[in-house]
């Protein structure tokens, strides 16, 4: 049930002449950087946790694994029900994104 092209870009014309579209592509980008610079900062803190402490990388890396190896595209509505339709589902979501790529690299 995807809208028709040409009407997306009637769309995007009205929200460029409005000012609409650059609000709302900054506050995206706003979101990347926030969940990107979360998810980093965690990822490294985790990573350099696990890393000085193998009883804890042995006790956490189950659960660490089951979360790397979900979609995580799946917990987006899970965390839209919980947290509403804010930024901070989307935030999150950046934050799984980056969190694991960056902790398996520091580990």
């Amino acid at each position: 049930v995807m809208p028709k092209l040409s009407r997306v870009a009637q769309e995007s014309l009205v929200m460029w002449h409005s000012g609409g579209l650059l609000q709302h592509t900054l506050i995206t980008a706003m979101e990347i950087v926030v969940g990107f610079a979360l998810g980093a900062l965690l990822g490294v803190m985790i990573g350099v946790s696990l890393g000085l402490s193998p009883a804890a990388e042995a006790m956490l890396s189950p659960y660490i694994l089951a979360l790397q190896i979900a979609p995580k595209v799946a917990f987006a509505p899970l965390f839209v029900m919980w947290l509403g339709y804010t930024i901070y589902p989307k935030i999150l979501i950046a934050i799984l994104i980056v969190f694991f790529p960056v902790m398996i690299n520091v580990l």
